[in-house]
């Protein structure tokens, strides 16, 4: 048959040449990260490839571009949970799982990098003033990687936002874009009416998980997943007559109507104290991994807008971090006049 494929079209022949470039690039691809070229793998693979803009494209680029390598074990996870969404509707769960883990893996890597990438570049930046002197070349050097730093954050700026997009449209696809599919809370989304309406009587608190980043890298993120399901199941049953939302990674926040900062504060420190009695432990060596501690900040919204007094439980936050963790600080209370 091959002696007939001058018969075919010029399109025909273009799109066996594209298949076959694809295919050439699956296979490099695989030879490059060291992984077997089954069925399996190929297929996942040649999807990627050939759609680029495809949620598992965008899935499988946020594990590479946090840094971390594919290995065949993630990989069939990850075909695991589209094989079992092509033939069951009630397993889409299981493919937004692996979406959401590699969602927020990316979040939280990039804004680590953002965040750095800014310290770095102010570092160079009043460094330069000290070189004044030095050779044209040196200077020159230097001002070229001020350069690079700030072209980096706009690409960690770009890729935060793409990150946004993608934990909206799994949500979307849950048909309950107003709740966190990981813990079942209202996220950002759905407590934002709540926040929209609170009152100068109101304490808003920010609560976020210590040391989650090192328990993510230690044990991976299924237990990580694990942790915040089970932080989650705490918080309900400490904020019940509440309104509770996970903010966005291992960050928490809570809208307390007509609660006086000292019985606000009171509260989210014995939720704090609840928590930490709970233990986690590795399914597969019974190990327990220890306490799971939080550090929050709060504020009352007083004369201010709920965004002032965000900000204001933030940077309680923060200083319950530099105080060493497992703490709740409150922001000085900006009264209504």
């Amino acid at each position: 048959m091959a002696s007939l494929a001058f018969l075919k079209s010029k399109k025909q022949r273009s799109a066996d040449a594209d298949v076959d470039d694809v295919g050439h690039r699956v296979l490099g691809w695989l030879r490059e990260k060291e992984l077997s070229s089954t069925p399996s793998n190929y297929s996942l693979i040649y999807d990627y490839i050939a759609r680029p803009d495809g949620l598992l494209a965008r899935a499988i680029d946020s594990i590479l571009i946090a840094g971390d390598m594919i290995d065949q074990s993630m990989l069939d996870h990850i075909a695991q949970g589209m094989a079992a969404a092509s033939t069951d509707n009630g397993a889409q769960e299981e493919q937004n799982s692996v979406l959401r883990h590699q969602a927020r893996q990316l979040a939280e890597v990039t804004q680590g990098a953002a965040d750095a990438n800014e310290h770095f570049g102010r570092g160079l930046a009043s460094d330069l003033d000290g070189i004044e002197n030095s050779p044209d070349q040196l200077i020159s050097q230097v001002q070229q990687m001020i350069a690079r730093t700030e072209q980096t954050e706009q690409q960690l700026a770009h890729a935060l936002n793409k990150i946004d997009l993608l934990r909206e449209e799994v949500e979307a696809e849950r048909g309950n874009a107003g709740c966190d599919a990981l813990t079942g809370l209202l996220n950002r989304r759905g407590i934002q009416p709540t926040l929209d309406a609170v009152s100068a009587r109101d304490v808003v608190a920010i609560i976020d998980l210590d040391h989650f980043k090192s328990m993510n890298d230690s044990h991976g993120h299924m237990v990580g997943d694990r942790i915040l399901k089970l932080v989650a199941t705490s918080l309900k049953a400490s904020f019940s007559d509440h309104a509770l939302a996970r903010w966005g990674g291992e960050e928490f926040i809570v809208a307390m109507k007509n609660t006086s900062l000292k019985d606000a504060t009171r509260m989210v420190d014995d939720a704090r104290a609840d928590l930490s009695k709970r233990r986690v432990r590795l399914r597969e060596t019974d190990e327990l991994i220890g306490s799971i501690t939080f550090s929050a900040g709060l504020a009352l919204i007083g004369k201010d807008n709920c965004d002032q007094a965000l900000k204001r439980a933030d940077e309680a936050l923060y200083l319950a971090k530099q105080n060493g963790r497992n703490r709740v600080e409150a922001a000085r209370a900006n009264r209504p006049g």
